[in-house]
This record gives structure tokens, C-alpha cells and sequence, in this order.
């Protein structure tokens, strides 16, 4: 009851909870790099020099690791990956008519 009452409460989190999450994370990261090809194909063909290809490169894996950079604990989503566990709905109010 105690672990129950700690998961409501956002205070911990079940270990299928936290491996979901990070599997979304993972997802959202292999998108991200697998659609770097085709946003640098052209701009990297154009490059005048290796040099250039690898700044254009450079840029934009850091404005990925920036994106990812920003990835921070959401209680919300963890509560409602607990709702959606127990197959619970978000409470309504009781119509009484």
C-alpha cells in the first residue's frame, strides 16, 4: 500500500514506467539521427571541401544533442503512463442529475 501510495504520488516510479519512457527517448533519438541523411544530402554535396561537408555535419548533430539536451523529467507523463498502466481515466466530476 505504501509503494502504491509512493507511485500516486509521483515519488517513485515502477521500473516498466521508466524503461517506457526511456524507450520513447530512444525512439524520438533515432528518428532524429536517422532523418540526418536526408537533410544533409544536398547542403553536404554542395560543400566545397571536406571541410565545409564536416561543418555542416557538425552543425547539425549539435542542434541535435541540443534537442536532446532539453529532455527533462515530466511527472505528468509519468502519471499518466501510472493511469494508463492501471487503465485508469482522469477523474470526472460525478453528474448527479
Amino acid at each position: 500500500a505504501q509503494l502504491e501510495a509512493a507511485e500516486l504520488q509521483g515519488k517513485m516510479h515502477r521500473s516498466e514506467d521508466v524503461a517506457a519512457m526511456t524507450e520513447d527517448l530512444v525512439f524520438v533519438i533515432r528518428s532524429m539521427l536517422s532523418a540526418l541523411p536526408g537533410r544533409l544530402a544536398v547542403d553536404v554535396a554542395a560543400a566545397e571541401s571536406a571541410a565545409e561537408a564536416a561543418d555542416v555535419i557538425r552543425r547539425e548533430v549539435h542542434l541535435i544533442m541540443a534537442e536532446i539536451a532539453k529532455y527533462r523529467y515530466d511527472p505528468a507523463k509519468y502519471e499518466e503512463r501510472v493511469r494508463e498502466r492501471k487503465k485508469w481515466e482522469a477523474a470526472e466530476p460525478e453528474d448527479d442529475d
